[in-house]
């Protein structure tokens, strides 16, 4: 049967803690696949040991160092003109460190491309994220295509998905997977197998495109005979309750052991106007809580104790049936969650209620939670964001968060999300958003506020309708986009430039704006930018410092690329996960029982 190489792409540096959790898309299109026949190996960039291969350590080092210094002096309010001169030696080794580790990685990719052209295989599969990893994969892809004319090479994940045609007009790949790429896969490796093609890629290209045009084929992008930029695809919904639980080599993979559940695609609501969730998904599709548990179960069965929720929106009443199922069973598992606040939470039914659910969650396992607040005005969330909520549902459901909290004796961590600065249609004064937000975060008192600007990502409603939300974009927006490149904890007034404008601001004044925000959370005594997975992080690798030490670490290892306390946390998170899988199986055994 048909072998693929499936590659997680990465950037030349790590862009959060949290990026080296378990590649949970990639092992489920293994199990899946190799479940009819197929042989699927993962190669996986996003782990320790490769990003070692790629940092000089010496430099990344004294990169470490400098900054450290810079901060004390800024804590200390000492030696302002030293600080001055160490920062731009820090700059000048930045630069040089960028330039080795490009160097490097280009010398890495080519090693898998001889390796990939080597191996006599028809298929190489990329998993593509945005930004620096995007422009890493097409040179991949590029390399394996000028080394071997017959490879089909193929990607999937986030970006084809989100930029459907712009993705094949600005990159080399031959095909692209869009959505849940189990199934497209599966049809492409068949056609690899049929005899009658004999895997010959011309072939392949001509058949797939035959399909696509007559239905049989779907998630799938293909260019037209002609290889021009017309794209030929046709996407369906996926099949969230056929989803295969993946199974992973932990003794090789060098990754950190939090499973990514596929608890639900899509969301409840929909209708958010700067979200692109509605554009992959019409609704919230659920799985069945009993299966979730199951693939958890499976999990501890493996070593993992440690979860993240990937649906937007883990609602009260849809995750007490999952926390039902895991106090039912048994398990001691955490787990974070992102979620909507409740609509009208306020009334004392739906809020006792809300506390209800929340705390049969904590009791379950849930450490930390993400909420999208957006804004504290009223008129923004409603007209600009249609976030159909107000800033009423979010605070009484901080606070039904709080009880439940109280009531299960647990703390919980809760990460709430603006976008600032924001458009206002002329309507409301940028200065009233700014301190109605500030209110919101002073009487609510989240553990973190993650704040980041607006983009009007391609096929959201702010980038359909952009004049009318005051969004001026260059011609070459949507292709600048998929490759710009951000590191969380990076002052925003320090992103790179994009070709955006919102109303009389431009894209510097935008970051200014965004900045000064966060400081102003920061000045009542709340962190930003520390998210739902960094808790989780931060809690299961014992850290005694609090969020903003946290914070600050992890900060210095990704300016500098010296990840040496990040793979302390690592460990440290590892032996966790793994004591709680432990504690599982030997409740297991002493009752003699299987958890269900």
């Amino acid at each position: 049967m048909a072998k693929i190489t499936i590659c997680n792409m990465i950037a030349t540096k790590r862009r959060s803690a949290s990026d080296l959790f378990l590649e949970n898309g990639i092992g489920i299109l293994k199990s899946h696949l190799e479940a009819r026949g197929h042989r699927v190996e993962p190669l996986d960039l996003a782990t320790s040991s490769f990003y070692k291969k790629i940092s000089p350590a010496l430099i990344s080092r004294l990169v470490r160092s400098i900054y450290e210094i810079i901060l004390w002096n800024k804590d200390g309010n000492k030696h302002q003109q030293s600080t001055k001169v160490l920062f731009g030696l820090a700059l000048m080794l930045q630069k040089l460190n960028t330039a080795i580790r490009k160097n490097l990685m280009r010398k890495q990719l080519a090693l898998i491309a001889d390796r990939i052209v080597n191996s006599g295989d028809k298929i190489f599969g990329i998993k593509v994220w945005y930004g620096e990893s995007f422009q890493w994969a097409d040179k991949l892809a590029q390399m394996i295509q000028k080394r071997s004319s017959s490879i089909l090479v193929i990607a999937g994940g986030y970006h084809p998905s989100l930029y459907e045609s712009d993705f094949m007009q600005h990159s080399h790949f031959d095909l692209a997977v869009t959505g849940e790429g189990e199934h497209p896969l599966e049809q492409i490796l068949n056609l690899i197998d049929d005899p009658s093609i004999h895997g010959h890629k011309e072939q392949l290209l001509q058949e797939i495109r035959q399909r696509i045009l007559e239905g049989r084929l779907t998630n799938t992008m293909v260019r037209d005979a002609r290889h021009d930029l017309k794209v030929l695809h046709t996407r369906v919904y996926p099949k969230i309750l056929e989803k295969a639980i993946p199974r992973f080599d932990l003794a090789q993979n060098n990754k950190m052991r939090v499973h990514i559940v596929v608890d639900s695609l899509g969301c409840a609501w929909g209708k958010c106007h700067f979200c692109v969730h509605s554009k992959f998904f019409s609704q919230m599709v659920p799985r069945d809580p009993v299966k979730i548990v199951d693939e958890i179960q499976t999990m501890t069965e493996q070593g993992i104790g440690l979860f993240r929720f990937s649906g937007s929106d883990t609602f009260p009443g849809f995750g007490v049936l999952i926390a039902k199922e895991i106090l039912r069973r048994r398990l001691d598992v955490r787990y974070t969650i992102g979620a909507r606040a409740t609509k009208n939470a306020a009334d004392p039914a739906i809020f006792e209620q809300t506390v209800s659910h929340y705390e049969q969650m904590i009791r379950s396992g849930m450490l930390s939670v993400f909420m999208g607040g957006e804004t504290g005005n009223d008129w923004v969330n409603e007209h600009v964001m249609n976030k159909g909520i107000t800033s009423e549902d979010i605070r009484w459901t901080i606070r039904a968060m709080r009880k439940a909290e109280q009531q299960a004796g647990q703390k919980l961590y809760i990460s709430l999300a603006f976008i600032y600065p924001t458009p206002t249609l002329g309507n409301v004064e940028l200065e009233q958003v700014f301190q109605d937000n500030l209110d919101l975060v002073r009487e609510t008192k989240p553990d973190s506020v993650m704040v980041t600007p607006p983009s009007p990502f391609k096929q959201s409603t702010w980038y359909k309708n952009r004049r009318k939300f005051g969004f001026v974009l260059n011609d070459t927006f949507v292709q600048d986009l998929m490759k710009y490149e951000y590191v969380l904890y990076k002052p925003v007034e320090l992103w790179p430039d994009i070709g955006i404008r919102l109303d009389h601001m431009d894209f510097k004044t935008m970051m200014i704006e965004c900045g000064r925000l966060r400081r102003a959370i920061e000045q009542e005594g709340i962190e930003t930018d520390v998210s739902d997975e960094h808790f989780l992080m931060l809690v299961a690798s014992g850290y005694s410092g609090k969020a903003n030490g946290f914070k600050r670490q992890s900060m210095l290892d990704i300016i500098s690329g010296d990840y040496r306390w990040s793979e302390t946390i690592e460990r440290q998170l590892n032996r966790f996960s793994k004591d709680l899988a432990k504690k599982n199986r030997m409740t297991s055994i002493r009752t003699g029982k299987p958890f269900q």
